[in-house]
């Protein structure tokens, strides 16, 4: 558990399983274009301070960016979501 603000009333990793934490570990190796653009602008608490994390797991997803502190997740699409069982997946994570 890591000690951030806050972890005493949220679990870092929102009850991921331990096969979802290695799937991100992978995901850290295979980054596409837009998301190390992105990094780039994120890591070292470049933005106001925050400290991002890449490809975070929650629950029973993985996140491109995470902000414990601000509890903000940021997802970029990309050509993965055009597949139709990650469309019908990505919908049901907006209902959720």
């Amino acid at each position: 558990m890591a000690n951030l603000k806050g972890a005493e009333k949220y679990p870092f990793y929102f009850g991921a399983k331990p096969e979802l934490l290695k799937i991100a570990a992978e995901l850290r190796h295979s980054t596409t274009q837009a998301e190390k653009i992105l990094w780039k602008k994120l890591r070292n608490r470049k933005i106001m301070g925050y400290r991002f994390r890449r490809q975070h797991p929650i629950n029973l997803f993985v996140v491109d960016f995470f902000c414990f502190e601000l509890m903000l997740a940021i997802e970029l699409d990309g050509s993965v979501h055009e597949d139709s069982f990650q469309k019908q997946r990505d919908t049901k994570e907006q209902i959720s």
